[in-house]
């Protein structure tokens, strides 16, 4: 009997890191199927909705009592929106300040006003805005996290081992952002910042059983974190 645990425990494992990369394959997939014809900034927001829309189908799909139980529902939604509200613009504050250190004290709001005026930097804005913490979020928490916390349902620290598992692949998988030319030290910031992500989003999952607050969290953090760019 142990042994057939250990095995089915390894293939889990295994198949949701083949599902893990292939979602980050898929983007560098769809980007170069798209050069040519759109802007980055396009070929990102395009590649984002196609897998938000892809991985809602695949929930649709999937047995075990519809979308509301992979995430999809509004559970508490008042709590969930305010303190995803909170929180996303905390982390996404918290994160500008680890990514631009002291050269945050030079942002300025005219600097950003400059930027904003530009097509390009409203269509990434959107994406950050509603697109790429949408896509990740309904993959990595809706979909990965909930199959995984059904499979493992002991805890580490009070977080679903689940939770813990798929905080760590969805941090290893940033290495993809090297094919799109980003340095290793670069990565590396990515990897620790997906890595707190996937702990805290996953245990929010855990906590509320709904995706709202994560995606919010997600979406707005990413925000925020690009609007601190642009005015320095």
């Amino acid at each position: 009997m142990r042994q057939k645990v250990t095995f089915f425990n390894f293939r889990v494992i295994f198949w949701t890191a083949v599902l893990a990369s292939a979602f980050f394959w898929s983007l560098v997939l769809l980007d170069k199927a798209m050069q040519g014809m759109k802007s980055q900034t396009q070929r990102i927001a395009a590649s984002h909705l196609f897998l938000a829309l892809i991985t809602l189908l695949i929930l649709a799909l999937l047995p075990g009592g519809g979308l509301a139980n992979w995430g999809l529902n509004f559970k508490n939604w008042s709590k969930n929106l305010v303190s995803g509200l909170i929180l996303g613009i905390s982390v996404g504050v918290l994160f500008s300040l680890f990514s631009y250190g002291w050269s945050i004290s030079s942002w300025h709001f005219s600097q950003l006003a400059a930027q904003l005026h530009k097509t390009e930097t409203l269509i990434m804005l959107f994406s950050q805005l509603l697109l790429v913490g949408t896509s990740e979020e309904l993959f990595f928490r809706g979909l990965l996290t909930t199959w995984l916390m059904k499979c493992y349902p002991s805890r580490l620290a009070g977080l679903s081992v689940g939770v813990v598992i798929v905080a760590i692949l969805f941090a290893l998988v940033q290495f993809y952002k090297l094919l799109f030319g980003f340095p290793m030290g670069k990565v590396l910031i990515f990897m620790l910042g997906a890595l707190f992500y996937g702990l805290l989003l996953g245990g929010i999952y855990q906590k509320t059983k709904s995706l709202l607050a994560p995606v919010i969290i997600h979406n707005l953090a990413n925000s925020v974190m690009f609007l601190a760019g642009l005015g320095i």
